[in-house]
C-alpha cells in the first residue's frame, strides 16, 4: 500500500475563511493523513484579514509545516516560487481559490498535489468533524458588564433573529456578488420568520449600514458597534450565534455563525444563489446544512 503524503495547507484570508481551513485541516487528519500547515505564505490585503487566530480559539492548535517542506512542494510567496507555480510538474500546488463549486481535492490529486490552497467550504465535510468543531470553535464569555455581555444574554433569552449584510466595496465590487443577497432576498426571509415565529426580534450585523437602513425595515436594531477588522472583529460573529434563529448572508462570516448556533429549534434562511448565477447559475447546497432554508 501506498503511504499518504504529508499535506499541507495554506492558511489565507478572514477569519471565517480560516475556519473552514481547520475544518478541512482536521476533516484530512480523520482519513489518515499527517496534515501541516503554511502560515508564513499569506499575504495580507485586506484589514479584515488580519486574525489573532489563537487569540480567539487557543483549543484550534494547527501544526506548522517546515519551511523545507513548504518549499519541496512549492509554497512560498516570493516572485520565485509564484514563477515556478506557473511551471508544468515544477510544484505540487492544488490550487482552486476562484472555483465556485467548493469543491475539495480527491485521493488522487492529494497524492500528486499536497500543497493545498483552497476554501474547502462544504457543510458534509465540517459535520464529519462537527464534535471536535464545536469544541475547538468555543468563544470565550464576554467581559462581564460590557455591552456585548448584556446583548448576547438578551439574544439567548428572545426569538431573536440575526441578519447578516455582507455589502462592503471588498465584496460588491467582485463581478461573482454581484445581484446577490438582494432586498428582495432579505424582505422573503424576514417575511419567512415573521410566519414562523411569535413575535421575533431582528438584530443586524454589517459591514455596509448604509445599505442596511435602506433596505431592511427600520423596525431592526442596528448592531454597529463592533470592529470590522483586528481584535474584536470576530465579537458580532460570537454575537449572531448567540441568535436563537438566523438570516444569512452569501458569507463564511455568518454561515459559521449559523452553524455554530446551539438552538436544537433555530431557523436558518441562506441565499439560494451564493454567487451570481451568471458565473454559476446552478443553486449551491455544498452549504446547505440540513433543515437550513434557502429562498431567493
Amino acid at each position: 500500500m501506498n503511504k499518504k503524503p504529508d499535506i499541507v495547507i495554506r492558511i489565507h484570508s478572514g477569519l471565517a475563511n480560516r475556519m473552514f481551513q481547520y475544518a478541512f485541516y482536521l476533516y484530512l487528519q480523520k482519513k489518515g493523513y499527517q496534515v501541516w500547515v503554511d502560515n508564513t505564505s499569506f499575504r495580507q490585503i485586506h484589514a479584515h484579514e488580519q486574525v489573532e487566530w489563537n487569540r480567539i480559539f487557543p483549543q484550534a492548535v494547527m501544526k506548522e509545516a517546515a519551511p523545507s517542506l513548504i518549499f519541496n512542494y512549492g509554497g512560498g510567496s516570493d516572485i520565485l516560487s509564484k514563477l515556478r507555480r506557473r511551471i508544468p510538474h515544477a510544484s505540487r500546488v492544488w490550487w482552486r481559490i476562484k472555483d465556485p463549486t467548493f469543491r475539495i481535492p480527491t485521493e488522487d490529486e492529494l497524492n500528486q498535489r499536497p500543497y493545498l490552497i483552497g476554501f474547502f467550504q462544504r457543510v458534509d465535510m465540517v459535520e464529519q468533524v462537527a464534535e471536535r468543531i464545536k469544541k475547538d470553535f468555543l468563544f470565550k464569555p464576554f467581559d462581564s458588564n460590557t455591552k456585548n455581555a448584556e446583548l448576547a444574554q438578551r439574544l439567548s433569552q428572545e426569538e431573536s433573529v440575526a441578519i447578516h449584510i455582507r455589502k462592503a466595496n471588498d465584496y460588491t465590487s467582485l463581478p461573482w456578488f454581484e445581484d446577490t443577497c438582494t432586498a428582495a432576498y432579505y424582505t422573503h426571509a424576514i417575511t419567512y420568520m415573521k410566519q414562523h415565529l411569535q413575535n421575533p426580534r431582528f438584530y443586524v450585523f454589517a459591514d455596509n449600514f448604509t445599505w442596511a437602513k435602506e433596505h431592511l425595515p427600520q423596525e431592526c436594531e442596528w448592531m454597529e458597534y463592533n470592529a470590522l477588522a483586528g481584535w474584536g472583529s470576530h465579537f458580532d460573529l460570537q454575537l449572531m450565534s448567540c441568535c436563537r434563529h438566523n438570516i444569512i448572508a452569501n458569507s463564511t462570516y455568518s454561515w459559521w455563525a449559523a452553524f455554530l448556533n446551539p438552538n436544537p429549534d433555530k431557523i436558518v434562511i441562506m441565499p439560494n444563489h451564493w454567487f451570481n448565477p451568471q458565473f454559476y447559475p446552478e443553486p449551491e447546497t455544498a452549504l446547505q446544512a440540513k433543515g437550513w432554508v434557502s429562498l431567493d
